[in-house]
C-alpha cells in the first residue's frame, strides 16, 4: 500500500458541483490557515438561457473581517474549464500573486442572462 504524504496530497478546502443561477457565496467559507496558495478549477459543463455570463471572484478575508477580492474570472460564458493558481509567486499567465490570510472564499459576483444557469464542478485546493 502506498500511501502520500501532506504535500503529495492536495486537501479540498472546496470541493462542490452546484447549479449556478444567482450571486452568492459557493459553498461555505473556508480555512486557509498553514496554506501558501490556492488552486482553483471550475468546470463549466453545461450551460442554459438567453446570452448567459457569470464572474467568479475568490476572497480573502481581512483583519476586519471583510472579505478581499484576491481574484477576478473573466466573464464566464460557455462550457469549458477556468483555473488559476492565487499564492506568493511571481504574476504569470495562470497565476495570481496574492498573500492568504486565515480564511476564504469563492463567490459569484455577477450573473446576467434570461433564465442562465450554469451547471459547474468547482474545487479549491490548498498547498
Amino acid at each position: 500500500m502506498v500511501s502520500l504524504t501532506a504535500a503529495q496530497n492536495p486537501d479540498p478546502l472546496l470541493q462542490q458541483s452546484p447549479s449556478i443561477t444567482a450571486t452568492g457565496v459557493i459553498g461555505a467559507p473556508f480555512a486557509t490557515d498553514g496554506y501558501s496558495a490556492l488552486v482553483v478549477d471550475v468546470n463549466v459543463t453545461a450551460v442554459a438561457g438567453t446570452t448567459p455570463s457569470m464572474t467568479l471572484v475568490l476572497e480573502r478575508r481581512d483583519a476586519f473581517g471583510n472579505y478581499v477580492a484576491m481574484w477576478t474570472s473573466a466573464a464566464i460564458t460557455t462550457t469549458g474549464l477556468t483555473s488559476v493558481i492565487v499564492g506568493p509567486f511571481p504574476a504569470a499567465t495562470g497565476i495570481v500573486t496574492a498573500l492568504l490570510t486565515d480564511q476564504a472564499r469563492l463567490r459569484v459576483s455577477a450573473i446576467s442572462g434570461a433564465g442562465a444557469t450554469f451547471t459547474t464542478q468547482v474545487s479549491v485546493i490548498g498547498r
